[in-house]
């Protein structure tokens, strides 16, 4: 699950969103039972590392390897007490290659790349008629990559570079994604926690992904099919040139994840691959220096 710290969360993480180990051993044995009707949870006697583990096939893999997710939505425009109005689209690929620490200890290097669209037409925007203004505005490409890399464990989801800056308030950190099945379903529900000196309303998102609870609960798979949906409320872009208006942007985000980046939009494709070359489908591991977040937390002293 990915989050804003007050930079905008997906575009730390929407801000947003990692040594092969044998799946034998995914589970604590004996501790999967089959729904039975609507009071039971199959959960219930999972382990901490049971209910991890689980998370990491649905939402990337217990392997070593590259995850892909393609996400898609709708930007609206909110000011209060008027109804929000969408704006535009925007399409993006989520890229995440992981690497198992241990077998309740993973490492994310996420890379994401997001496309503003017409709301109509659902094309790569150029330029953006903007209705809140009356204003002609060139949308900037949002890229978010995270040469630290993001650690998924049982002290909880953090992004390396903020949990560096801050170790006094992750001290007591755990994982936390909350779980529900019903009948072959399962979801996993949950959103980052962030420093106060870094959340900067209005912000905020609350992310669900779905699986199968059988292939989830399966021992011989290290990845299965999931999708997600969920909300991101974020401050106007710059490039949108808002001036002091007041309001915000929420976003209705649906995610898919993919075998192969093939399967995403032919049109976001091309323009990722013809402009972003150098990054596209390579992992922010090896970008030189340290990632946007980290120089600005240096900027910031904290680090």
């Amino acid at each position: 699950m990915n989050g804003n710290s007050g930079l905008t969360r997906r575009q730390a993480a929407l801000a947003v969103s990692t040594a092969a180990f044998g799946v034998g051993g995914a589970f604590s044995g004996g501790t999967f039972a089959t729904p039975v009707d609507g009071a039971t949870d199959p959960t219930s006697q999972w382990s901490l590392e049971d209910r991890l583990r689980a998370f990491m096939k649905a939402n990337s893999t217990l392997e070593k390897g590259m995850s892909i997710w393609h996400v898609r939505g709708i930007i609206y425009a909110y000011s209060p007490p008027q109804q929000p109005l969408p704006i535009m689209r925007f399409k993006n690929c989520e890229q995440q290659w992981v690497t198992p620490l241990t077998p309740s200890r993973f490492l994310k290097h996420n890379s994401l790349i997001t496309f503003y669209c017409d709301y109509e037409t659902n094309e790569i925007l150029d330029e953006f008629a903007n209705p809140l203004t009356g204003k002609k505005n060139r949308p900037k490409p949002h890229i978010s990559r995270l040469k630290e890399g993001q650690e998924i464990s049982r002290d909880g989801i953090h992004l390396n570079v903020i949990r560096k800056a801050f170790p006094e308030f992750y001290r007591h950190s755990q994982f936390n994604v909350e779980i529900d099945v019903v009948e072959d379903t399962i979801t996993f529900r949950g959103e980052m926690k962030w420093p106060p000196i870094l959340n900067r309303p209005p912000s905020g998102s609350v992310m669900s992904n779905f699986a199968r609870f059988s292939e989830v609960t399966d021992p011989e798979r290290i990845w299965v099919d999931a999708h997600f949906g969920g909300h991101v409320r974020m401050s106007y872009f710059p490039w949108m040139e808002m001036g002091t208006a007041k309001g915000h942007l929420l976003w209705h985000t649906t995610g898919y994840k993919l075998r192969k980046l093939e399967s995403l939009p032919g049109d976001y494709l091309d323009k990722a691959r013809t402009e972003y070359g150098e990054i596209f489908g390579k992992s922010p591991e090896f970008d030189e220096g340290p990632s946007v977040w980290g120089r600005r937390l240096q900027r910031l002293g904290l680090l």
